[in-house]
């Protein structure tokens, strides 16, 4: 694990990096996204803050915590809920209309839960996976025209990267009754993930991605990921995710 004094040293190189860093972040709102926002915005010198909520009401504290912290900071909050692929794309939109660059994308948002699947979304979707995995994944394909202008644009999916396992390559939305359960959703939306980023870590060289989780990581996944990388399952599941975003407008 990084150590505190590294994170703390690459932290206060914010400072360094100039006035008016971008930042959009989903997931902000409580846990690690909330704490990640707050020292980027101790940091970062005069920044533009994009702070996607369900609720903008109950969020007005924090957000008052920010102004206060950083003065000459700009904090906008999109009302927006991010399981349903249109409120991303919308949240895309807003921000594309706005902006010219982003500099950092922090997605954290999503929840699971340990009673299995919590039903779909009006867009036929399982509510956990589209925050875990779909809107991350849309918001970043539609940014990423403003996220190549940045200088050294990235993008942070924080989720369970390092903790990929077999997925259902039969059904990757997970839609048939015996596909869903709680270790089968995880293991499905991380790798998912993992594979997703690659993919657009390749077409888009300029921009960093991490895919991260706060804890251990499996030493077999190295192994795992090439064995998948070699049978291409990463460019179905990218065929897959498409398709679904075809359909939905």
């Amino acid at each position: 694990m990084v150590s505190l004094k590294i994170v703390e040293e690459s932290n206060s190189r914010l400072a360094k990096a100039g006035e008016g860093l971008v930042a959009v972040f989903l997931g902000a709102t409580s846990g690690i996204g909330k704490a990640t926002l707050r020292e980027f915005v101790l940091h970062a010198n005069k920044p533009r803050v994009y702070i996607v909520a369900r609720n903008a009401s109950t969020i007005t504290a924090q957000v008052d915590d920010l102004r206060q912290a950083n003065p000459g900071g700009q904090f906008e909050v999109i009302e927006k809920n991010v399981s349903l692929i249109a409120d991303a794309n919308a949240v895309a939109a807003t921000i594309l209309a706005r902006e010219s660059k982003v500099d950092l994308l922090f997605l954290s948002v999503g929840f699971f839960s340990l009673d299995g699947r919590q039903g779909y979304t009006i867009e036929g979707l399982e509510a956990s996976m589209t925050t875990r995995y779909y809107s991350r994944i849309r918001i970043t394909q539609l940014l990423l025209p403003l996220l190549n202008a940045a200088p050294q644009a990235r993008v942070v999916s924080v989720l369970a990267g390092g903790r990929e396992a077999r997925i259902n390559e039969n059904d990757f939305a997970l839609s048939e009754p015996r596909s869903f359960g709680v270790t089968a959703g995880n293991n499905h939306v991380t790798t998912m993930m993992t594979l997703s980023l690659e993919h657009l870590a390749f077409e888009n060289p300029r921009v960093s991605f991490v895919h991260t989780f706060p804890g251990g990581e499996s030493a077999d996944n190295e192994k795992f990921l090439r064995e998948l990388r070699e049978r291409k399952v990463g460019d179905a599941v990218w065929s897959h995710t498409q398709e679904v975003f075809a359909r939905i407008k």
